[in-house]
């Protein structure tokens, strides 16, 4: 698919707004559309629209926000945010187009390429990305495939934690929907486990596509084995060494420390994207269908006021523990 078939999937309104950062000088290279709207994971029609900015340098590309579209901060404030634990995530909307918001997180090309690379810091970028994306714009044809690879690196990635969550024998759809449940529990969110299962229905054949070949170099690199599959059977891979006491622990201390970071982002999200506990307040009520007004104070002092309803609305998920995988427990 070409960068021009791919912007045919965006809501015209958001057509416009990636027009927009498109033409204005401010070192943007490429756009990576995502989420609920690409795979079609009952969004609404007020659910933001998840894009991925991909920029050469933070303070340019906010100076040229600033004059392109009307930003509420400073163009200073928010490079020295985004290179403080990256990325950051703005509202972006035209003036005439309420309800075409577009959820964009901000990253430079060098934090990109690290947040997908085997030395990530975190899992934020990996658990978003690793699914299926489409890059709708991309500045030259080097800069684009130089994406794409760094995307098909972070899913070869995957065969190195992934064991660690696996039962002993496992098809390319377990792998895929397990990848999906341990990397949305990096993070605290309020979608239940059933969401999992209707993220990974949604792009069932899509991730069949993409971590079949993973699968299988997986196998020829001497990682994985598994025999050949019967016609109208799915092939089931084991490892051929299980993941030793301490590979375990290494990746329940990176889960652990991807979820701490994760959440410490929320404090900066309050100040880059507009309205952020409006727009979290009603994402957390189409998930879990818990009502969540907002008192005056809440707004005021969040951090201070809203635990209760934030327990609130995560008991609401009702989601179990992980399972154990090859007959041990390990937890995020």
């Amino acid at each position: 698919m070409t960068t021009t078939d791919a912007m045919q999937l965006l809501p015209p309104p958001v057509q416009r707004t990636v027009d927009v950062l498109v033409g204005m000088d401010g070192g943007l290279r490429s756009v990576l559309f995502f989420g609920s709207r690409l795979v079609g994971t009952t969004p609404n029609p007020h659910s933001a629209t998840d894009l991925i900015l991909v920029v050469d340098e933070y303070k340019p590309f906010y100076e040229a926000l600033r004059d392109a579209l009307k930003l509420r901060r400073g163009a200073n404030a928010l490079a020295r945010l985004n290179s403080w634990l990256p990325p950051n995530i703005l509202s972006l909307r035209m003036e005439d187009t309420l309800g075409a918001e577009s959820k964009c997180i901000v990253m430079s090309a060098a934090d990109m390429q690290r947040a997908l690379s085997a030395d990530a810091p975190d899992h934020f970028c990996k658990g978003r990305l690793a699914q299926r994306v489409a890059v709708v714009y991309a500045r030259t044809t080097d800069e684009g495939n130089e994406l794409v690879a760094w995307l098909d690196a972070a899913r070869h990635h995957t065969v190195e934690w992934m064991p660690c969550f696996l039962p002993e024998e496992f098809t390319a759809a377990d792998y895929c929907q397990r990848m999906l449940q341990v990397s949305y529990s990096a993070e605290i969110r309020p979608e239940s486990t059933d969401r999992v299962r209707e993220v990974f229905e949604a792009q069932r054949e899509a991730l069949l596509e993409l971590y079949s070949p993973v699968l299988e170099a997986a196998v020829a690199k001497g990682i994985l084995t598994g025999p050949i599959a019967a016609e109208g059977e799915a092939r089931r891979y084991s490892c051929v060494t299980p993941p030793s006491a301490s590979v375990r622990r290494k990746w329940k201390n990176y889960f652990r420390r991807s979820k701490t970071r994760a959440t410490i982002r929320w404090s900066k999200y309050m100040f880059t994207y507009d309205d952020w506990l409006e727009y979290i307040a009603r994402k957390a009520e189409r998930r879990t269908g818990v009502p969540l007004e907002l008192t005056p104070a809440e707004r005021k002092l969040p951090f201070l006021l809203l635990w209760p309803k934030v327990i609130r609305v995560l008991r609401s998920r009702n989601r179990p523990p992980l399972p154990p995988a090859n007959g041990t427990t390990h937890e995020n």
